[in-house]
């Protein structure tokens, strides 16, 4: 059995940036000429049908993204595209680009290196934030997650939903109880409680496949998981993915995040030759350097 001991840090702060409706948007603003950075009024769609994006999969077109249309009549991600023809016949369907896709969510992590240079690319919509090491500037990771939805919603005008915990799995389920635009905070020593009583299906890795398996032997919610022994998911499951989601139930999930770039150094430099060694005649001089380098890092 694994350890009941919440295992995260304390210390670590993620935000999990999801962005329901993220493909539509940009083929909807992509249809006007509009870039994703314009403002909310620049990108009024005028009426449209229902957005659905397709994909195939297993031999089949299915839905990969929607727009809240689309989602309003109840079409969800992976129902197959004839079924949902089927059901309304009026739908606008387009195929799936994930390398514009991919391009958008690359420029949405640039944008929130302004809060904190520890961004990585969660899927095909979503980001993680690290905000461990930044509170000093920028107030508690819930006050900073407010100022990231006000700025989306003022500055882009995307829908957004953002959740905050101490791992990555927690953050990333917190962000989906808050669609389909909100906001949730798991604090520190409220996880358990919070967790336990949600479906396995937030959970990583749990697929239709994987649900009707754990559903067979009375597995529906994660605290129900939790309380599994662990060589009966092996057994059920297989080692790795057993052990995996045993240790997510207990929101057991060390992984840190893996940037979307590369980090880079910013300098500046000038010499002070013979001069002496007195504040009156550095302090300008590094002043200036100071504002050369932050100027880089405005860019």
């Amino acid at each position: 059995m694994f350890s009941k001991k919440e295992g995260a840090r304390k210390e670590q702060r993620i935000l999990s940036l999801w962005f329901p409706h993220l493909a539509a948007d940009r083929i909807l603003r992509q249809r006007l000429g509009r870039s994703w950075r314009s403002r909310p009024s620049d990108h009024l769609p005028p009426p449209h049908p229902p957005l659905v994006i397709s994909h195939r999969d297993m031999n089949a077109q299915r839905i990969a993204a929607l727009d809240e249309r689309a989602e309003a009549l109840r079409l969800k991600r992976g129902m197959g595209i004839a079924d949902a023809r089927a059901m309304h016949p009026a739908i606008d369907i387009v195929e799936a680009d994930p390398e514009a896709d991919r391009r958008l969510l690359e420029g949405l992590a640039d944008w929130c290196d302004r809060y904190t240079p520890l961004v990585a690319i969660d899927g095909a919509d979503g980001l993680f934030l690290d905000v461990t090491g930044c509170t000093h500037l920028f107030g508690p990771p819930d006050e900073i997650a407010h100022a990231i939805r006000r700025r989306v919603k003022a500055e882009l005008g995307l829908p957004i939903s953002i959740g905050v915990a101490r791992t990555k799995h927690l953050a990333k389920i917190a962000s989906q109880v808050a669609k389909p635009d909100g906001l949730v905070v798991v604090e520190p020593g409220t996880e358990l409680a919070f967790l336990h009583d949600l479906p396995v299906t937030l959970m990583w890795g749990v697929g239709p496949a994987t649900r009707a398996r754990l559903a067979d032997i009375g597995v529906e919610t994660i605290g129900q998981l939790a309380r599994t022994h662990g060589g009966a998911l092996k057994r059920l499951l297989g080692p790795a993915a057993g052990e995996k989601l045993a240790a997510l139930a207990w929101n057991r999930d060390p992984r840190r995040l893996e940037t979307h770039r590369r980090a880079h150094s910013a300098g500046a430099q000038s010499a002070l030759g013979r001069k002496p060694a007195l504040p009156r005649v550095f302090l300008p001089t590094l002043l200036h350097l100071a504002d050369r380098v932050a100027s880089r890092l405005r860019a």
